[in-house]
């Protein structure tokens, strides 16, 4: 036999044996698709799968009352009366993994109407100290009613900002229905 001939052949039995043992191999890796590390290309699941959790903790809450301070001239029937309760709801958000979400404090507010009217008025809603939030909402609330505005502000956990508040660079006007 020649060389060169007997070389191809073992050439060839290397790379038979070679496709066998490997066609048969499994590659291992998270196979949930549900998984934040899922492995497409994997068939044989490892164990090693991992899920994005969320934690939600209440924090508490704080609650300021508006009063109508317009005069209108002695018109007013509502002037100086308290008119609607804000009452600002905060949760922390944590999550396992940063690749899962940004820790965040939430910041929620529901509004009572304390007259017997519809009330509607603009108002902007910020941290103290930070500048979150400011962005201006109109709103409106049924009469001896409440309203849940849900989310307004979500600020990462990394950064202080003081008790939610009433933007006082927006000025609120009340009308009554």
């Amino acid at each position: 036999m020649k060389p060169l001939h007997t070389a191809a052949l073992l050439a060839i039995a290397i790379m038979t044996l070679l496709a066998l043992l490997c066609g048969s191999c499994k590659q291992k890796g998270c196979t949930d698709k549900n998984a934040y590390n899922y492995n497409s290309t994997a068939d044989e699941d490892d164990g090693t799968c991992l899920y994005c959790k969320t934690t939600s903790t209440p924090w508490g809450s704080t609650e300021e009352t508006l009063n109508d301070m317009n005069y209108d001239n002695g018109n007013n029937p509502f002037y100086n009366d308290s008119i609607v309760r804000l009452t600002f709801v905060i949760t922390s958000t944590t999550f396992n993994d940063p690749q899962c979400g940004i820790n965040s404090h939430n910041t929620s507010l529901i509004i009572q109407n304390l007259t017997a009217k519809t009330v509607s008025f603009n108002a902007a809603f910020s941290l103290a100290g930070c500048g979150y939030g400011s962005k201006i909402y109109a709103i409106s609330v049924p009469p001896n009613g409440s309203i849940n505005l849900g989310l307004i502000i979500s600020v990462p956990t990394s950064i202080y900002c003081g008790p939610p508040t009433v933007d006082s660079t927006v000025p609120i006007n009340f009308t009554y229905n």
